[in-house]
C-alpha cells in the first residue's frame, strides 16, 4: 500500500520511511506540508503520516486541506507530534486527524496502529466500491457514456481495485467498460480505458519487481 510520509526533519523522515517499508509499504516522501498536498492530489494515497511542527505547512494544515478535498474516499491520517495537552489533542481531531504517534516513534506502536489504518481503509474502500458502481450505472443508463462523472468514476474503481493488489479484476472491470464504449463507438471512453488497461498491467509489473525487495528487506 502507497503511504505518504511527511516530516521536515531529515533524519526523522529517513527513520519512518524506512519503518513503513519494512511493514511491508511503499513509502512516498515530503520534507513540508505544501509538497505533501500536491502529492496527495497527484496519488491519492490511502494512509498519511505527517509531523505536525513543520514550516510553510503544518500538519494539522495538511490535515485539514486534504478533508476539504471533495473524495469519496478520504486517506486515514495519522499525526507524529511531541504535542500531548489536551487542547492539542483536541485540535488534530477537531481537523480530520484518525490517530497520533509520539515522537521519536515506536517501531511496535506503528506496526499496530498501521493494522488498525489498514483495517478502516480497507471497510472503506468496500464503501467507496459500492457508491461509485451505483454512480457508474446511474451515468451509464441516465446521462450517457460521456458524461465526466463516469469517467471520474471509472478511474477510481480501477485504482480501489489496483490499490488492493486485485489487478485482474481491475483488468476485466475495465475491459467490459471498453466492450460497452466499443460498442457505442465512444471513441473517448475507449481512448481512456486502453490508457487505463496499460497503466494497470505497468503497475502489476512493478509490483511484482518491488516484492522480493520488500522481503529482502
Amino acid at each position: 500500500m502507497q503511504i505518504l510520509v511527511v516530516d521536515d526533519d531529515p533524519v526523522s523522515l529517513t527513520v519512518l520511511t524506512l519503518a513503513v517499508k519494512r511493514l511491508g509499504h511503499e513509502p512516498v516522501c515530503a520534507s513540508d506540508g505544501t509538497e505533501a498536498l500536491e502529492l496527495y492530489r497527484t496519488l491519492r494515497p490511502r494512509i498519511v503520516i505527517s509531523d505536525w511542527c513543520m514550516p510553510i505547512m503544518s500538519g494539522v494544515e495538511l490535515c485539514r486541506n486534504i478533508r476539504a478535498e471533495a473524495d469519496i474516499e478520504q486517506p486515514y491520517f495519522m499525526l507524529v507530534t511531541t504535542l500531548s495537552a489536551r487542547e492539542d489533542t483536541l485540535e488534530g481531531f477537531r481537523a480530520g486527524t484518525d490517530d497520533y504517534l509520539a515522537k521519536p516513534v515506536d517501531a511496535e506502536i506503528l506496526a499496530s496502529r498501521m493494522r488498525v489504518a489498514e483495517r478502516a481503509v480497507s471497510a472503506l474502500g468496500v464503501k467507496s466500491e459500492r457508491a461509485l458502481r451505483q454512480i457508474v450505472e446511474t451515468c451509464q443508463s441516465v446521462v450517457g457514456h460521456e458524461h465526466p462523472a463516469l469517467l471520474e468514476s471509472l478511474h477510481a474503481l480501477s485504482e480501489i481495485y489496483v490499490e488492493q493488489n486485485a489487478f485482474a479484476k481491475a483488468r476485466a472491470f475495465l475491459r467490459r467498460q471498453l466492450a460497452i464504449a466499443e460498442k457505442n463507438g465512444d471513441e473517448s471512453t475507449v481512448a481512456k480505458m486502453k490508457k487505463s488497461l496499460a497503466d494497470v498491467n505497468a503497475r502489476e509489473e512493478a509490483s511484482a519487481i518491488a516484492e522480493p525487495r520488500v522481503a529482502r528487506g
